[in-house]
């Protein structure tokens, strides 16, 4: 029988040919006297309703003590961090249902806003929502764009979202502020802050690049090729990010170099995700082919996280270390903002497991009610708050 949560493994075809970045960006100059964060504001009046607007489908997420329901139709169900004795565990509080007779699609992206209490969703059929962490009330409801959202990430005092031919840049209330274009990039995929640099955008593209968007200049400018699809892409050193690639190598990119500054294999097969800490630890969970359906190769997660020493890195390839062994596979990784050694694993059957990447000793184990253990499909999205209070879990 097929696996339910497989996909087709696509082999890594030839590199196309570059072009250059073109000066294809629509002018974008905010007035002297308006700083970036006032300029956002103004455009970050609360939206009014719309009426056939679809919302996340079973999006989870954790305010703590109250519970918010209307009559729309999907789930919201709250969960919170704690951390009693020591120890990082889910704590159940309240289940949070927004519901909608017509969700069309599920949740591509999930990010927390770390300057306000929402927490953001961008669909798969291009709408971008925000809703209360502590009630569950659903702030924002636009349609972002019609070719779907790939990605969002809360920046400054609004949103960015990445789709397939733009970026665009959302208020607070979710009035579209500013569309970013260039006809020489192909597709926008993962969005990653810089470390360092808060007036840069990492942004991955369809054609295995990374491209930078330049706030101050309202542009995009570097594009460094990483010779493979990026699949998972996060803020590592000063000035760099950490790319996992479609043929199971990562590439660490730096904003001052034209080309990657380390590529490394990581002995593994197409990589999900990847994720680094401030203990110098990478890992990366991964795809494994396998032969189903007639000979046709088909996809499932590798149940082998690989775990790296990454303090060479990037003078050197990391030291790899311990894997963990997760059942089911990671479908999502995330270390704790304030327990360095505490990782995170979203699984695609909706369970999420935290191990000590130390000692690999597993130590808490959450039945999210969305995934297959919820009955509400797979893990589409997950995400944790700056603080690592509060998870948001999405299903498809």
């Amino acid at each position: 029988m097929m696996n339910p949560n497989a996909k087709t493994f696509q082999p890594k075809s030839a590199a196309k040919p570059k072009p250059s970045l073109s000066t294809a960006s629509k002018e974008f100059k905010p007035k002297a006297s308006t700083s970036p964060s006032e300029a956002f504001r103004a455009a970050s009046e609360p939206a009014s309703r719309q009426d056939g607007v679809s919302y996340t489908s079973s999006t989870h997420l954790s305010p703590p003590y109250t519970s918010h329901s209307d009559n729309f139709g999907s789930e919201l169900s709250p969960y919170r961090t704690s951390q009693p004795g020591g120890m990082m565990l889910f704590e159940e509080v309240v289940d949070v249902r927004v519901s909608s007779s017509n969700v069309h699609d599920s949740s591509a992206s999930l990010a927390f806003d770390p300057a306000s209490d929402m927490v953001w969703s961008g669909s798969y059929n291009g709408y971008l929502q925000a809703f209360n962490v502590k009630t569950g009330e659903k702030r924002v409801s636009v349609r972002s764009h019609v070719g779907g959202v790939r990605s969002v990430y809360p920046f400054q005092d609004g949103v960015v979202v990445a789709c397939p031919d733009s970026v665009l840049l959302h208020g607070q209330g979710g009035v579209l502020y500013h569309t970013f274009e260039d006809t020489s990039i192909s597709g926008f995929g993962e969005i990653s802050a810089v470390p360092g640099n808060m007036a840069y955008l990492g942004l991955s593209t369809d054609d295995a690049s990374v491209v930078f968007l330049d706030f101050a200049a309202a542009s995009f400018s570097l594009s460094v090729d990483v010779q493979a699809p990026i699949k998972a892409m996060r803020p590592f050193r000063e000035q760099c990010l950490l790319c996992g690639l479609a043929d199971g190598t990562a590439a660490v990119v730096d904003t001052r170099q034209s080309v990657p500054a380390l590529t490394f294999s990581t002995g593994g097969g197409e990589i999900q995700d990847i994720a680094f800490n401030s203990f110098d630890t990478i890992v990366s969970s991964h795809m494994l082919t396998n032969d189903y359906m007639g000979g046709m190769p088909q996809s499932s997660l590798d149940p082998m996280l690989r775990v790296f020493d990454a303090r060479s890195v990037p003078r050197t390839p990391p030291r790899p270390l311990t894997p963990l062994t997760v059942r089911g596979g990671g479908a999502f990784l995330h270390f704790h903002s304030m327990i360095p050694s505490s990782l995170y694993v979203g699984s695609p059957m909706g369970q999420c497991l935290n191990y000590d990447v130390m000692t690999s000793i597993s130590s808490h184990t959450f039945n999210s009610p969305i995934g297959v253990i919820g009955g509400e499909g797979y893990l589409s999205a997950m995400a944790m708050s700056s603080t690592s209070e509060y998870a948001a879990f999405a299903s498809s």
